[in-house]
């Protein structure tokens, strides 16, 4: 959760790697331009700048309703508006304070996650994505870091996933996934066991 002004600027450190063609790091003529560039003459048009709005303002979003007052009212009110806003021209259905930092989304479409469920740091989400409780259940799934969700995958129920993780297109995910792990298919099953890479992780962190 994004408590403080110095965990809400981490964390928008954190998430903006994967989105630097579009974000301002340090203003230059030339950054200026480029950003420009990438921003509007893309295809299609300001695709990845329109994500790091909604991730920006998520953001903002979490740390305001961690931290409310009578003084914050405003700027809650006014990013709630706007989460909202880019959540309908997106398709993202993500609550506030499920999602740790480092978070990537590749291209638009439908993601909902369920409002109990808990992903851990430097993950990677894809389109027509669904994560949340069975029927008639109330436990969703808690994913673990660095994992990678790829676009039609289910995740569904009271399940654990561990660390480093891809989950293939369009699996179901309905039981416990170990860390270091692949996995494909309705429902889905380990296809491949990984290697810890330390050194990959180092370079996230």
């Amino acid at each position: 959760m994004i408590n403080s002004k110095d965990e809400l600027k981490d964390c928008l450190d954190k998430d903006a790697v994967s989105y630097r063609r579009v974000v301002f790091q340090s203003f230059s003529f030339k950054s200026f331009f480029h950003v420009l560039r990438a921003r509007y003459l893309t295809t299609p048009i300001s695709d990845q700048y329109i994500i790091w709005k909604f991730i920006k303002t998520l953001r903002k979003v979490e740390y305001y309703s961690n931290n409310r007052s009578v003084y914050t009212a405003p700027l809650l009110m006014y990013y709630v508006r706007k989460y909202l806003k880019l959540g309908r021209i997106t398709g993202f259905q993500i609550p506030i304070n499920t999602i740790d930092k480092g978070l990537t989304i590749w291209h638009y479409g439908t993601i909902i996650i369920n409002q109990d469920s808990t992903i851990g740091k430097n993950c990677t989400l894809r389109p027509d994505i669904v994560i949340g409780h069975k029927d008639g259940e109330s436990e969703s799934p808690i994913i673990g870091d660095y994992v990678e969700i790829n676009s039609g995958a289910r995740i569904i129920g009271g399940i654990h996933v561990g660390d480093d993780v891809i989950i293939a297109p369009n699996a179901v995910v309905t039981r416990d996934i170990p860390s270091h792990s692949i996995v494909a298919g309705i429902p889905a099953k380990i296809i491949k066991t990984r290697t810890k890479r330390e050194e990959n992780w180092k370079s996230l962190i």
